[in-house]
């Protein structure tokens, strides 16, 4: 493991190749706690993909909700969306993977969450639905203000979510739940995958829940779109700070956690604790592992 908060040691360099390509998280890592990416991430992004480096922002939310500051970066080609379910290329307006919950089985899940202090809604034809019964209880079941107008602008407003999923047919690209019982939480993160073998839990603010097919995760696109663009394992780099970057810190041959991560076990998978998202985390993180210029004290 690389020693975190080190100096990067010559034989560190000498063992290890450039990373080719990052999978990098949006809120509380490339994006500031303004919403934005800053001036250096920016730049140090533009100087990595100046030399051929794929830059993969890896994402919870669907293609629309993705800021157009962030798919008009240089070097950005393909987004990871809805956690891993969808991994989309943009110059080509194609999908190159998909792992998606068949309907089924979404409504078998929806049936458990009725019985929990809890709302719910999920990705489907990528778009979001939560009922209208759901959205007016936003403000209830989600403490994180700043998350609120996210969550409910890109809501589609239907009276039954069973139904529609139901109806038809189509398979779900994410289920996620929100409550403000922080010990349901933790409970659910277990026992949904106990209940249900093939799909996985994650969280990306502290009162959620969501639910992935098992082959949907950020680690695993990651490492089936580098193996896709012929890029070995050891030269791919994670960046995240939340629970839902674990994965992908695991399986990346660098795997880098922000020091603003919200989750102790986030920072302990990662082979190296970057700056926070305020101070240009990403982009200390890009110039040390693609072996770049360092990056400034430029904070505008």
């Amino acid at each position: 493991m690389i020693e975190k908060h080190a100096a990067y040691t010559d034989k560190q360099r000498k063992d290890m190749k450039p990373v080719k390509i990052i999978a990098v998280d949006l809120d509380g890592t490339l994006l500031n706690s303004e919403k934005k990416v800053s001036s250096q991430d920016q730049k140090m992004i533009e100087k990595a993909a100046e030399s051929g480096v794929h830059i993969v922002p890896a994402t919870g939310r669907l293609y629309n909700a993705v800021p157009e500051e962030v798919k008009a970066l240089q070097g950005v080609r393909y987004l990871i969306l809805a956690n891993g379910a969808v991994v989309y290329d943009m110059k080509e307006d194609s999908v190159v993977l998909r792992a998606e919950i068949p309907s089924e089985q979404a409504v078998a899940i929806f049936d458990f969450l009725d019985d929990y202090p809890c709302i719910y809604g999920c990705y489907m034809n990528d778009k979001s639905w939560m009922t209208h019964e759901a959205r007016g209880l936003i403000d209830r079941y989600v403490p994180e203000v700043a998350f609120r107008p996210l969550i409910s602008a890109f809501n589609e407003k239907i009276d039954n979510l069973r139904d529609l999923v139901s109806s038809h047919g189509t398979d779900v690209q994410k289920i996620q739940l929100f409550t403000d019982d922080a010990s349901l939480i933790d409970q659910l993160l277990v026992q949904i995958p106990q209940e249900f073998p093939d799909v996985v839990t994650t969280s990306s603010i502290r009162h959620n829940v969501e639910i992935n097919a098992v082959s949907a995760q950020k680690g695993v696109a990651l490492i089936r779109l580098a193996e896709l663009l012929g890029i070995d394992k050891k030269m791919t780099m994670a960046i995240g700070d939340a629970i839902n970057d674990l994965d992908m810190i695991k399986s990346a041959g660098v795997g880098v956690a922000m020091a603003n991560a919200f989750s102790r076990e986030v920072k302990e998978a990662a082979d190296y604790i970057t700056s926070d998202c305020d101070h240009g985390g990403v982009a200390e993180a890009i110039a040390k592992f693609c072996f770049l210029e360092e990056r400034t004290d430029d904070h505008a």
